[in-house]
């Protein structure tokens, strides 16, 4: 097991102390490991794929009791590791735009909240009362690896490191 997917599992085995503590350890495993897809104006569906079991198991519980939104879980072998993959899918539905704004993905105008303003992380660690995160100030900035994957012989070909800025 890697070690981000040791942490995954130690954080969802892990009790939340309150119910702001669940809405962001969901927010925070969504942005983390969720996929957004916009299907036309305030029409969102999301997959959510992690390897961890326990996670997996979170995520959809949380998105259940915190958001009654509707999912489908899928056990999927990975082709590159040959480990178990979960997806999660979440339908389009009536509030899942609505969800997507509490969790902090979405802007309340409807575009993606690319960052959060640290303090509000260091607050409610440092035993502050939750609040809601709001988007930080000055350039976004996205870094991403892209991977260029040869199916039939299991390599990886290529890797591509992008940066974009606004």
């Amino acid at each position: 097991m890697s070690f981000t997917a040791e942490v995954k599992d130690e954080l969802a085995r892990v009790a939340p102390a309150c119910p702001a503590c669940e809405k962001a350890t969901l927010a925070a495993l969504v942005r983390i490991e969720g996929t957004l897809f916009v299907s036309g104006p305030a029409r969102y569906r999301v997959e959510i794929a992690t390897d961890a079991p326990a996670a997996a198991r979170l995520v959809v519980r949380l998105l259940h009791t915190i958001y009654a939104l509707k999912t489908n879980l899928t056990m999927r072998r990975s082709v590159l590791h040959k480990t178990p993959n979960y997806l999660i899918e979440v339908p389009a539905q009536p509030h899942l735009a609505d969800a997507l704004r509490d969790m902090g993905v979405l802007s309340a105008e409807g575009g993606l909240e690319l960052g959060i303003k640290p303090e509000l992380s260091l607050n409610l660690f440092l035993g502050g009362l939750p609040r809601r995160y709001e988007e930080a100030e000055g350039r976004c900035k996205l870094n991403a690896c892209l991977f260029t994957i040869d199916t039939e012989k299991k390599r990886c070909l290529s890797v591509r490191r992008t940066d974009l800025e606004e």
